[in-house]
């Protein structure tokens, strides 16, 4: 699969996307946290689809995508997003 970077607002106008990406390029972040906040905003997935969503394992138990602590860190994240955006 091949990749193409491309400017936060070529691929949307939503100014969430814009302030999500920025946070995720400082490297503070861990990748399920951002992941989790980049679907929820990108492509509207609820918390409730996101704490459901799940590894599915061949001959041993599926796991989860995402941790509690990782999801109660991207809806903090999302949260002061909103704030950011709601200032602009």
């Amino acid at each position: 699969m091949n990749y193409t970077i491309v400017r936060p607002d070529k691929y949307s106008s939503d100014p969430r996307v814009h302030e999500v990406c920025k946070l995720v390029g400082t490297g503070k972040i861990d990748r399920a946290t951002a992941q989790a906040a980049a679907w929820h905003v990108c492509n509207n997935m609820s918390w409730e689809q996101l704490a459901q969503k799940m590894y599915n394992h061949v001959g041993s138990p599926d796991t989860p995508y995402f941790s509690r602590s990782q999801l109660m860190a991207a809806q903090s994240m999302v949260a002061a997003v909103d704030v950011r955006v709601a200032e602009n």
